[in-house]
């Protein structure tokens, strides 16, 4: 950690019922579509999974279905957090 850097109150300073903010990532193997850029890819639920995810119940967490994805080439833009802007969305090679 960086100095001069403060954290937010530890897990441990939190107290019952204190809201903690955090993300997951869950993966699986890739379908079709991606298997040729990474053997895998995260999980993309399909609507009608969203409520008995939410509500802690057993989800399929397999790969997203191959005719159910688009695939494009996009330029290095998108490989810098800080270009956020429509250009990461411009196909490259595609005339």
């Amino acid at each position: 950690i960086p100095d001069g850097i403060k954290l937010p109150r530890s897990l441990s300073d939190r107290g019952p019922g204190d809201a903690v903010e955090t993300c997951t990532i869950l993966t699986t193997s890739a379908n079709e579509t991606l298997a040729s850029i990474h053997h895998r890819m995260p999980v993309i639920l399909p609507p009608d999974t969203f409520d008995p995810w939410l509500a802690g119940e057993p989800v399929a967490l397999e790969p997203y279905p191959t005719d159910a994805m688009t695939s494009l080439a996009v330029s290095t833009w998108v490989n810098k957090a800080s270009n956020d802007d429509p250009r990461c969305l411009e196909a490259v090679g595609v005339s």
